[in-house]
């Protein structure tokens, strides 16, 4: 007889007898300790891994991304108490196999009972070596990111993050690990260089005119020959996909010292409070970005042979104890937005409000939205220390950075 269906015959061109009918096998669904376990080892593993170059010290830095999205199909059979049990002990496990004792993670942008179950744990997690960062689009949901805020209040967490303005430059999958860095989740971070604008601005001797085109690039070029020699030896020893970043420090006081210089005036007011100064620290990060445009790291496979560039920029607090005041929000995401939109998004921000925030978190929502809407990357909610005023309604300006 011949056998038509080749299914039927065996290796040895013999033929066998048809199977015999079987029920289906049913696949058991994954059960939420198992997707937990998953995650724990991933964080082990690396999730988002990084060797940071800093003062000479070397700390492996981890971050596991996704996390509530990976986690959010396992938890509807668990009850809203069980769910979080079960995620402290995950973040209890995360913290034990963390090489520095910490564990960072990335969550959103989409709601969900473990995200929502995670901000009602974020008072235990601050206290417990742990941080999160929120990515927010234009999809998340109003509701959770009041909650979102409400924690950030209370703790300074979640670091909220421009979702669409970093998935634009480093694709869907990308953690935040401490420090603001955010990086592509499949790579590491083989080096990261310290640009100290005012160091740069402090040292050149020539026209004020001439350190955006000179000073800066200089600088730039010094950072890049550093970082070219750390991430040869770094995709050496792993073999694995590379990018590398530049930390922008100074930028504050780089444009303070610039407006001085240009203008022959002081006194300066600090970034934020000083237009001139202002639009000086946005020319100097175009200036970066003009520079690091100009070179390649034929080895940071993972971002294009372009470094990544952070920078990390706050407007001082007012001083004056109890008759200061914070600055406006619309005043703060005026005087940031150009240097986030220089940065691509790779820039982190204190923003500082006060006590009326938890009152109205529809605002505080609008808030976060309005500050993405303008460019900002990854900001972070601080409370004012002081108490308005009433019968003194200026802002006291901080005293001037120190050059």
């Amino acid at each position: 007889m011949r056998v038509d269906d080749p299914g039927l015959r065996s290796a040895n061109g013999a033929t066998r007898k048809p199977p015999v009918d079987q029920p289906p096998v049913v696949q058991q669904p994954l059960a939420f300790s198992d997707a937990a376990e998953a995650a724990s080892f991933a964080h082990t593993m690396g999730g988002v891994r990084s060797q940071l170059e800093q003062t000479g010290d070397t700390t492996v830095a981890t971050s596991v991304w996704n996390l509530d999205r990976h986690l959010e199909p396992t938890s509807g059979a668990l009850t809203p108490i069980d769910l979080r049990s079960a995620i402290g002990s995950l973040w209890r496990d995360l913290i034990d196999a963390s090489p520095t004792g910490s564990a960072h993670v990335t969550v959103g942008p989409d709601d969900g009972r473990v995200l929502r179950s995670m901000l009602g744990l974020t008072p235990t997690l601050a206290a417990g070596c742990a941080t999160v960062a929120m990515r927010i689009s234009s999809k998340t949901p109003n509701g959770i990111i009041k909650e979102a805020v409400r924690c950030a209040l209370d703790t300074g967490q979640p670091t909220f993050v421009n979702d669409e303005a970093l998935t634009r430059s480093l694709g869907n999958g990308y953690g935040v690990v401490p420090g603001g860095y955010a990086l592509p989740s499949d790579c590491d971070l083989a080096a990261v260089v310290r640009l100290d604008l005012a160091d740069a601005v402090r040292r050149h001797s020539g026209e004020p005119a001439d350190i955006a085109d000179r000073a800066i690039p200089a600088a730039v070029d010094a950072a890049m020959e550093s970082l070219e020699t750390q991430v040869t030896l770094a995709s050496a020893a792993t073999g694995c996909r590379h990018t590398a970043a530049i930390e922008v420090a100074g930028l504050a006081a780089a444009a303070q010292q610039l407006v001085v210089r240009r203008e022959h005036r002081e006194p300066v007011g600090p970034f934020g409070y000083d237009d001139t100064v202002n639009d000086a620290a946005a020319d100097l990060a175009d200036a970066v970005m003009d520079a690091v445009g100009e070179h390649a790291l034929p080895r940071c496979d993972a971002t294009s042979g372009t470094p990544l560039v952070h920078a990390r920029i706050s407007i001082p607090e007012p001083s004056g104890g109890e008759i200061g005041e914070t600055m406006r929000l619309l005043e703060q995401i005026r005087a940031l937005a150009p240097i986030h939109r220089s940065f691509y998004g790779h820039a982190m921000s204190v923003v500082t409000v006060d006590e009326t925030m938890r009152s109205n978190l529809s605002a505080a929502s609008d808030f976060i939205r309005g500050a993405f809407a303008s460019g900002l990357g990854m900001v972070s909610l601080a409370m004012c220390p002081y108490r308005p005023s009433r019968s003194q309604g200026s802002i006291q300006m901080p005293a001037r950075e120190a050059s």
